[in-house]
């Protein structure tokens, strides 16, 4: 039997399909209304890195960020080793390649847990919080493996804010809580708003100004 793991950075889940319910008729309360995911794509849900550390590779810097990948629903994710020559890779697999998330849950593991987050949390957020300064990996990792939630080794102990992740062994669809699964960077009711506000913005200052002297 195996179990969700969630974004390092967010605390939501890398599902959009299959544990995402909207407008369900099951369960009144154990669903997403429609009317507030809009137009949001929830495929953002599904693009998948991760944090990883390899003591093996010679260099100061051990840890290592993965390409793309997915979650598997075993506690674990698969991912290509994309532009990172410190992201461990086996020459007798084919990619994507097998990580175990947060902890080693089989116990026998050639590598370290990977720490994963959803591919719009890392690049649009996480990296942004620094602004110009460089991202240390290696003590982003050792911070993520402080962190490691010791009854639920799927998810960091943070305080993600409210409406709270969930941190059960599957994720569920919980009505009032569909700011969890929305896209935090893409929002197309904010853009058409702002489009909106610009249009209404211009004409305002168009009929304020004075009349041109003949």
């Amino acid at each position: 039997m195996g179990f969700h793991v969630y974004c390092a950075v967010c605390g939501s889940t890398f599902s959009s399909r299959g544990w995402i319910s909207i407008d369900s008729d099951d369960d009144a309360d154990c669903t997403y209304r429609g009317e507030v995911i809009g137009d949001s794509d929830l495929s953002w849900l599904e693009h998948v890195r991760a944090l990883g550390l390899n003591p093996h590779v010679a260099g100061e810097r051990k840890s290592f960020l993965t390409g793309e990948g997915y979650h598997d629903d075993a506690d674990a994710i698969y991912a290509y080793a994309g532009q990172d020559p410190n992201v461990p890779t086996d020459p007798d697999e084919e990619p994507p390649y097998f990580f175990c998330a947060y902890w080693d849950y089989m116990g026998n593991h050639k590598d370290k847990p990977v720490f994963p987050f959803h591919k719009a949390c890392y690049e649009e957020i996480l990296l942004r919080c620094f602004k110009n300064e460089i991202l240390n990996g290696d003590i982003l990792y050792s911070l993520f493996e402080e962190l490691v939630h010791e009854n639920a080794y799927r998810v960091l102990l943070l305080d993600y804010g409210e409406p709270v992740p969930l941190r059960d062994q599957y994720w569920e669809s919980r009505r009032g809580e569909e700011l969890l699964v929305t896209n935090p960077v893409e929002i197309p009711r904010l853009s058409k708003y702002l489009d909106e506000l610009q249009v209404m913005v211009k004409d305002e200052m168009d009929t304020s100004r004075p009349p041109k002297c003949p």
